[in-house]
């Protein structure tokens, strides 16, 4: 049976589904909580007369439908209205009779059988049919209400867990609290001042932290590394990068013995995606304190990071 909306097929079955008793309306549930392919127990008595009762409501609202040019399948309707019309008289007439002796069931089922399966074939089938269809609506409800309450139930289970930030939001965090740190005290002497230019490296969720300016802090392996990576300009030594002493704080961490060895890694892409950020105080002097702002690496560090495929980042660098 087609949905053809409000007005059509799916609006018929809606409209019959609403004015069902609870009789009619348990069968339809308990049919549609069997396992498809399971045939249930044999009903008792007094069950199968509930079935029977209810097929025959579902009938009379099916033939008031039919009466108001409503149809409930893409079949003829003129035909429909004929077979509900022989279903209802036909089981109205054989459920009083029943009723009246007592309720004899089983010979009212053996009555019921023997004409369905001659006479009144086209129209059990037709309110089978019907039946059916109306199990199917109210099973595809009930497994939408699973899934949806799943669908809920993994959403609170989602906000229940800690959010794992990813490597951008774990370095704009790190700038963000370097950029709230003190600077070093002023030397109107110096051009640089140790500290006042700090970097992060941030590999697979975990940061490494490096500041210009400390010299004898590198590692062999690193102090060895770098000049397999750059080509020096003038004015520049690895001791006073802070992006190289982020990179030392990885090296170290991960325990490489050799530059070769850490060279290797490096080519096989283990910091490939990895990012970095620096920030730089700016504007210092005795009587202002300053500002941090991002900076971009220098041309000897793009060198390096390049070849390691670390990204920089830039977002509102100053320089």
């Amino acid at each position: 049976m087609a949905d053809t909306g409000t007005n059509g097929i799916d609006g018929t079955l809606g409209r019959i589904e609403r004015r069902l008793t609870g009789r009619a309306r348990t069968m339809i549930e308990q049919r549609a909580q069997q396992p498809q392919g399971v045939q249930p127990p044999p009903p008792t008595d007094a069950e199968a007369l509930d079935i029977l009762k209810s097929r025959l409501e579902i009938a009379r609202h099916a033939l008031n439908e039919v009466r108001d040019d409503y149809l409930i399948s893409n079949d003829d309707p003129t035909r429909h209205q004929a077979l509900l019309t022989e279903y209802v008289r036909e089981l109205t007439t054989r459920v009083a009779e029943a009723e009246a002796v007592g309720g004899l069931v089983a010979q009212l089922r053996t009555g019921l059988q023997q004409w369905s399966n001659k006479a009144g074939l086209e129209s059990s089938t037709l309110v089978a049919a019907l039946v059916e269809h109306l199990v199917k609506r109210e099973r595809q409800r009930r497994e939408d209400a699973v899934a949806a309450a799943q669908a809920l139930a993994d959403r609170q289970a989602a906000a229940r867990l800690p959010r794992v930030r990813n490597d951008t939001e774990i370095l704009q965090e790190a700038i963000r609290r370097k950029c709230g740190e003190a600077g070093p005290a002023y030397d109107p002497g110096a051009r640089r001042l140790p500290g006042d230019v700090k970097s992060v490296l941030v590999v697979g969720g975990a940061e490494y932290h490096g500041a210009n300016g400390h010299s004898g802090q590198l590692s062999p392996v690193t102090l060895a590394l770098i000049p397999q990576l750059v080509d020096r300009l003038e004015h520049w030594t690895e001791t006073g990068c802070a992006e190289v002493a982020a990179l030392n704080r990885f090296l170290v961490s991960a325990n490489y013995t050799s530059a070769a060895a850490a060279l290797t890694a490096i080519d096989q892409n283990v910091l490939r995606g990895a990012l970095i950020g620096t920030v730089c105080l700016y504007d210092r002097s005795a009587d202002n304190p300053g500002s941090w702002h991002v900076r971009t690496p220098c041309e000897q560090c793009q060198q390096w990071l390049k070849r390691a495929g670390i990204i920089a980042y830039t977002k509102g660098a100053r320089s």
